[in-house]
């Protein structure tokens, strides 16, 4: 049997010496290692390059509906002969060179492609959707570009937009 003896003054203050911890009484002290997660994370969130032009392969269909561009204003996206990560856009359902867009401005193209849908619609009012056919290269950036262009029309506002894709077998 042991016995623990308690030292005290006068005034009634415990002298003994503090009971020291055990290593079985200890946890580990997590605080430096949620720093370094913090830090490894913080490193790669501002190191990291987030492109929203990256390329991104279309499903092919299995289901939808079919839309024919003689009843809808078209445009038409496609990759640049020879270029790299540079695409054109067309007014109407062909690539003819004379309905080209030449500017390379987003907001320009994107102004253009407005004012094209809104004469379009104008012209033919019984037209209910707008098409825009894109290639499987044309980056996602591109196609978002086009769709908000014919967003700011406002007679596309009460119409339907479509994105052609390539039917499957």
């Amino acid at each position: 049997m042991s016995h623990s003896a308690t030292i005290s003054n006068d005034t009634g203050v415990d002298l003994s010496p503090a009971r020291k911890l055990t290593v079985e009484d200890s946890e580990p002290d997590l605080t430096p290692m949620i720093d370094i997660v913090f830090l490894l994370l913080s490193f790669f969130v501002v190191g990291s390059k987030i492109d929203p032009q990256f390329a991104l392969d279309l499903p092919f269909a299995v289901s939808g509906e079919n839309i024919s561009d003689r009843v809808s204003v078209a445009i038409v996206v496609k990759k640049k002969e020879g270029a790299t990560g540079q695409f054109e856009v067309y007014k109407g359902a062909s690539t003819d060179p004379s309905a080209m867009i030449q500017e390379t401005d987003p907001l320009q193209i994107e102004q253009e492609i407005a004012e094209y849908v809104e004469v379009e619609l104008s012209r033919h009012p019984d037209f209910q959707a707008v098409l825009i056919k894109a290639e499987g290269e044309v980056t996602t950036g591109v196609v978002q570009t086009v769709k908000r262009g014919v967003s700011m029309s406002e007679m596309a506002k009460t119409r339907r937009i479509f994105l052609a894709v390539k039917e499957g077998d």
